[in-house]
């Protein structure tokens, strides 16, 4: 009697192979504006699941002394593609301040990196706002996925 193929052979078009991927990525202390760069879809589109910031600051809320945190992929050419995480602060109407490990977890407007693309998650320095110390990290958990 023959075996059946397994599934991921017996089906076309694409899917998500594997499990879920966390990365956390530990920061140097911030002063002043900076991007980042996250990660690589290198040879497959890789899905976004989730990024949070967990802060190791208090940061009080203030509407013109705060941080302005957002992602967005870029292609192979080094321009920006598509809004990941779209530009959220820490002001009373926004994230309301930072609070010492309390993660603070991004809303993800598009979920996915082609082929190529990079992630780069931007921290912006708005007025006076308090340095953010090192030691802070990033948690990043993806997914990749592939098309046969």
């Amino acid at each position: 009697m023959p075996l059946h193929p397994p599934l991921s052979m017996a089906t076309t078009g694409p899917r998500k192979l594997g499990g879920l991927q966390q990365y956390v990525i530990p920061l140097q202390a911030m002063s002043a504006t900076g991007n980042f760069f996250v990660g690589m879809a290198i040879d497959g589109d890789q899905e976004i699941n989730a990024i949070s910031y967990l802060p190791v600051d208090n940061i009080a809320a203030h509407a013109a002394n705060h941080w302005t945190f957002e992602a967005a992929s870029w292609t192979a050419l080094g321009a920006p593609n598509a809004t990941v995480v779209a530009a959220v602060n820490t002001s009373a109407g926004g994230l309301n301040g930072l609070t010492l490990a309390v993660p603070v977890n991004f809303t993800i407007a598009a979920g996915r990196l082609l082929a190529g693309e990079t992630l780069i998650f931007t921290f912006t320095l708005g007025g006076g706002v308090a340095n953010l110390t090192e030691g802070a990290a990033l948690v990043i958990t993806t997914k990749r996925c592939s098309t046969y």
